[in-house]
């Protein structure tokens, strides 16, 4: 509205400093010339409007897009009216690029803390299969031990061990396990016996 009517009063001022025989092509002419000003002023504002209108980004939030489009029209806002179309989108990318980063490092940085979840569910997936292994597989392996190869005072004793071997072993089959987690309860079951067979004479020496 304001610029429209500087136009208008441009156009009359101008009009107004021809004599009284001026044709009407003449005062034409001169309110044409007189309006260009903001004709070239106006065609910038449609121009930067055009620019900064509908900013979406890639990965960006509705405020992210909100932001970026305050961002480039205060871009625009100072450059002179003249500025080419060309110096005009270049002006907008350079004032989306800190946009661009933020969305970025923020898209990194959830991608890693979903990576991390996953890896910590599956430890805990895998933890919860040791631990079920080991409760279910490691005191038949004692009790079969116990009947050719080791001497059990008696349950306690029995108990006292497999309470010791599996504290011991834990850490080992997790760590095999978490190498291969596909692998079967079968085969989780052989490795309890072949962890149980090679650290068992540290708890008979006691």
């Amino acid at each position: 509205a304001a610029l429209k009517q500087r136009a208008l009063e441009a156009a009359a001022a101008a009009i107004g400093k021809l004599p009284a025989d001026v044709t009407s092509s003449e005062m034409e002419q001169v309110a044409w010339l007189a309006v260009q000003p903001m004709a070239r002023e106006y065609a910038h504002w449609q121009d930067c409007q055009n620019l900064a209108r509908g900013i979406m980004l890639p990965g960006g939030t509705f405020e992210d897009n909100q932001q970026a489009g305050q961002a480039v029209s205060e871009a625009l806002a100072r450059l002179p009216v003249g500025t080419s179309q060309k110096e005009l989108e270049k002006a907008k990318e350079a004032a989306l690029e800190p946009f661009r980063a933020a969305i970025q490092e923020r898209k990194a940085d959830e991608d890693q803390a979903r990576r991390e979840r996953e890896k910590a569910q599956q430890r805990a997936g895998v933890e919860r299969r040791v631990d079920g292994r080991l409760s279910s597989h490691l005191g038949d392996y004692l009790r079969e031990l116990g009947e050719d190869e080791i001497v059990f005072d008696d349950a306690a004793d029995r108990w006292e061990m497999e309470t010791g071997l599996k504290k011991r072993i834990r850490p080992l089959l997790l760590s095999e396990v978490l190498e291969d987690p596909k692998i079967s309860d079968q085969d989780i079951d052989e490795l309890i016996e072949e962890l149980v067979d090679e650290h068992k004479r540290e708890f008979l020496d006691d």
